[in-house]
């Protein structure tokens, strides 16, 4: 008798190490620097359980990108006039099931540099 297990996607991306918050000089941060990382698994144990990222809202002017690995950085230059602390809300979902996603959200403050004087 020959018997096949197979794995089940039944768990939902989660993510560890929660709350994100991060900070970030305006002026100062350029194009590319990261602001920080958020992490997500799921309980599966196969290699179809990759998860990716993206930012669903909080980002209306697209100042930060996020990248396959969850690594937040800025895209556009930042002033702290303008917007002084952004709430991204970020979606981990799993590759191989797309209708399996999960939410965080992820506070970064703005400091400021005194470019008023």
């Amino acid at each position: 008798i020959f018997v096949a297990v197979a794995n089940v996607q039944d768990e939902l991306p989660r993510f560890v190490n929660t709350p994100y918050s991060g900070v970030v000089a305006e002026g100062t941060a350029s194009v590319g620097t990261s602001v920080l990382q958020v992490f997500a698994d799921d309980g599966d144990t196969t290699d179809l359980d990759k998860v990716q990222f993206d930012i669903t809202s909080g980002d209306g002017n697209n100042n930060f990108i996020i990248d396959s690995e969850g690594v937040i950085s800025v895209q556009t230059a930042l002033d702290r006039e303008q917007d002084s602390s952004y709430s991204l809300q970020i979606r981990a979902t799993e590759i191989s099931d797309v209708t399996s996603s999960s939410f965080v959200t992820v506070a970064i403050t703005v400091t400021d540099i005194n470019d008023n004087a």
